[in-house]
């Protein structure tokens, strides 16, 4: 019997008890934009439906296409995808020419790539990565405006020098003291 509008997906674990988080999976239907998976997992030679797989493997999300369990968004990002605009297809011909977006700033290959990154959207939200990362022209960097913070040139959450790294560690600079301020000074090692 074939099922044209679901994808067969089976898991496989050694014990209920110890089974691999759901990322052992041994059987992929072939993958289809807006097919339903359904879940199997074979234990004691016996196949059991999956109805909640994100809760039986203990998650947050997972992606349907790849079949691949995370507890963090952006913490996947689709083999064979393209970084700059999520697109289904990777982009990274280095005799490409880059053009600017003016909404966001950032740099995109010609051709489907400006097009995605501002239709696309990004795995469990409901914004495109046009809408949710930005580009400053005078700093060089690259933020997030999704937690609804301004960006600030100049203001450095790490010496990390990585691409989208937010670990918001503020450079510490001296402040000049008030003369109506009585201060204390705290030291302390972690």
């Amino acid at each position: 019997m074939r099922l044209p509008d679901y994808r067969l997906l089976c898991l496989i674990t050694e014990s209920v008890f110890t089974d691999n988080k759901g990322n052992e999976c041994v059987f992929k239907g072939e993958y289809a934009m807006g097919r339903q998976n359904i879940y199997l997992l074979l234990f004691g030679g016996h196949f059991h439906t999956i109805l909640f797989p994100k809760r039986a493997f203990d998650y947050q999300y997972v992606c349907d296409k790849c079949v691949v369990f995370y507890n963090h968004k952006g913490e996947h990002m689709c083999e064979g995808s393209c970084w700059r605009c999520l697109g289904p297809r990777p982009h990274e011909d280095p005799t490409e020419s880059l053009k600017r977006c003016p909404d966001c700033g950032h740099k995109f290959v010609l051709g489907e790539c400006p097009n995605n990154h501002k239709t696309l959207k990004i795995p469990n939200t409901d914004q495109t990565k046009c809408s949710t990362f930005k580009f400053c022209l005078n700093s060089e960097t690259s933020y997030s405006n999704s937690r609804g913070k301004q960006h600030v040139c100049g203001f450095v959450y790490c010496n990390l020098n990585v691409e989208n790294h937010l670990c918001f560690m503020q450079k510490w600079e001296p402040r000049q003291k008030r003369d109506k301020y009585n201060y204390c000074t705290i030291w302390y090692d972690i």
